[in-house]
């Protein structure tokens, strides 16, 4: 009997051992250490060519910021760029370096680089990244010429496998926004009047689908319709939203913003029924206001929901529909981050880094 009680506690220890592993090999990937839900990624831009962007961790829980989490992940070692964009992508964390050229890849949870930045001679100004079947597109400006214009804009191809670049791909100028949408890729060339559709598994265009002038970023609604904001910078138009539909990349709505002075700024909301933009009064004036339309209006928004001064990011947090706003502060020094509610009523303000842009969120 007593033989038969130590091999059951061996078994059941060897059973606790095994769980033991096997749970900590299985533990969600949100879970393991590092900068973990709920927060906020805040993209601090930083001034252009002074290389001084950096990215910042707000625990909303704790309401803490954890500043320039990429240095220590990294023993110290600066990002020494201004920074774009961010997008997490399979657990990757790509950072769109401009002024660089260069694109960091990271560790979303722990933001310790991966491998050495990409980087090409082609590689100038990138914008926005999108990914899809183990392949990333970014949008890249390219350099301007003489007449301030982008005669040689582009979209990077990137092998996910290896982090390397294919190739890359010629589009209209001034590529702003992209998004993986649909089994294609969709390119708002903010310089013209043109969203470019890539197939993604030829690497090749397939359409241009001409918009309104000066397209720059993108939603997608509750029923898996994609909006495009315009500024109508362009050629003088009219700031528009436009509802493209992804099975036909046909224009099946428009939305006049006229009057909101909308900068391409956008964001939806969680239940994704509800597109935030932002407008900025004309020089010298730096007032901005947050505008709010649902995507079943037929007219733009007649009064703002928010305004102050020098809005230059915004992202809607998907749980509890709170606004987060960055303050530009003038360009002087470190911004802020103001924090409203779904009804715009002021929950907190946040001290950042140099010229915060935008905001992920892990809830």
């Amino acid at each position: 009997m007593k033989r038969q009680l130590q091999l059951f506690a061996s078994l059941i220890l060897i059973l606790f051992a095994f769980s033991a592993c096997e749970n900590d090999d299985d533990k969600p990937a949100d879970l393991l250490p590092g900068y973990e839900k709920p927060g906020v990624l805040i993209v601090n831009e930083g001034n252009f060519g002074s290389g001084n962007g950096s990215l910042s961790w707000y625990n909303t829980q704790s309401q803490e910021i954890s500043k320039n989490i990429f240095e220590s992940g990294n023993e110290s070692r600066k990002i020494s760029a201004s920074i774009q964009s961010v997008t997490w992508y399979k657990n990757t964390a790509y950072l769109l370096c401009n002024k660089a050229d260069k694109i960091e890849v990271v560790n979303e949870k722990t933001y310790q680089a991966l491998q050495a930045p990409i980087e090409d001679e082609q590689l100038v100004s990138p914008r926005y990244f999108a990914g899809i079947n183990n392949k990333g597109f970014v949008t890249v400006w390219g350099a301007f010429d003489e007449n301030y214009t982008l005669p040689e804009s582009k979209v990077a191809v990137i092998d996910l496998e290896n982090h390397s670049i294919k190739k890359f791909i010629d589009v209209p100028s001034g590529p702003e926004g992209i998004i993986a949408l649909n089994d294609k890729i969709y390119i708002a060339n903010s310089y013209t009047d043109i969203v470019t559709i890539i197939d993604p598994s030829t690497e090749a265009i397939v359409k241009k689908l001409k918009t309104n002038t000066s397209p720059k970023h993108f939603a997608v609604d509750k029923n898996g319709q994609l909006w495009v904001i315009s500024t109508g910078g362009f050629a003088g138009g009219t700031p528009q939203l436009q509802r493209i539909n992804p099975e036909t990349d046909e224009i099946e709505h428009s939305i006049d913003l006229a009057g909101t002075q909308a900068t391409g700024n956008m964001a939806i909301n969680g239940s994704k029924d509800k597109i935030y933009f932002l407008g900025a009064e004309a020089y010298p004036s730096t007032t901005t206001h947050l505008f709010a339309v649902d995507i079943t209006a037929t007219e733009g928004p007649e009064t703002s929901l928010l305004s102050g001064e020098n809005y230059y990011g915004l992202g809607i947090a998907p749980n509890s529909g709170d606004i987060y706003i960055a303050d530009s502060n003038n360009y002087q020094g470190e911004g802020s981050v103001l924090i409203f509610n779904a009804s715009g009523e002021a929950k907190n303000t946040i001290a950042s880094g140099v010229l915060p842009n935008s905001f992920l969120f892990k809830f």
